[in-house]
């Protein structure tokens, strides 16, 4: 596949990295993958080896606090000051990055777990700048909403609502699945908890938004 590296540099800075995945043939419309927690973006290689065959540009990105973006090990499952919000707002960028280069093409947002609770947020704030939305792995808002009151006054998360968010893995895994090795970079401990905790907050706010009362 022919693909191009490139980064853009986000709000507060942090300088996203990303990967674009040329289409077979004439572009049928594009694709911009939100990928899970603890992951990075070549682990979706034969997923993305099939959209572009069927006329799909694609686009990806290692969020912060993941992979390429991490400006160091440290920093993994470290969002940053701008926390979630500013994972969704990079989202927003490549999104107009990917409009400017194909103006024509349909653009579809896929999340994948915690990438699909970024797509969501990202629906609703910024519907206009798609035109479809698939979710993987995902899960209704208001459940996870109800997670949010145990972080209120120094509330703790009980471990298994953050075992389901991020599969209880290690900081740096191997992952055999159906004969495909990767390896996951993964959040342990405190950077693990935090992390789910701005999840889980983001979701609260969820609830009291105008766009899920209509």
């Amino acid at each position: 596949m022919r693909t191009t590296d490139f980064r853009f540099t986000s709000r507060d800075g942090l300088q996203i990295a990303c990967t674009r995945w040329h289409s077979h043939g004439p572009v049928r419309g594009v694709v911009q993958i939100a990928h899970g927690m603890g992951e990075h973006i070549g682990r979706y290689l034969g997923t993305i080896e099939a959209l572009v065959a069927g006329g799909l540009i694609v686009y990806g990105f290692d969020p912060r606090g993941h992979r390429r973006t991490a400006p160091s090990p440290s920093r993994l499952g470290d969002f940053g000051a701008g926390g979630f919000d500013l994972l969704v707002d990079d989202m927003v960028v490549l999104s107009l990055i990917a409009r400017q280069e194909h103006p024509d093409a349909p653009l579809f947002l896929l999340g994948h777990r915690m990438g699909s609770f970024a797509a969501q947020q990202y629906a609703l704030d910024h519907s206009r700048e798609i035109d479809g939305l698939i979710l993987s792995g995902s899960g209704t808002l208001d459940s996870l909403a109800r997670l949010a009151p145990l972080l209120v006054d120094g509330g703790r998360v009980p471990r298994r609502p953050i075992q389901r968010l991020d599969h209880g893995c290690a900081h740096r895994r191997v992952e055999r699945r159906r004969g495909v090795v990767v390896e996951i970079d993964a959040p342990r401990g405190r950077r693990r908890v935090r992390l789910v905790q701005e999840i889980l907050e983001v979701m609260a706010s969820f609830d009291r938004s105008p766009a899920m009362t209509r």
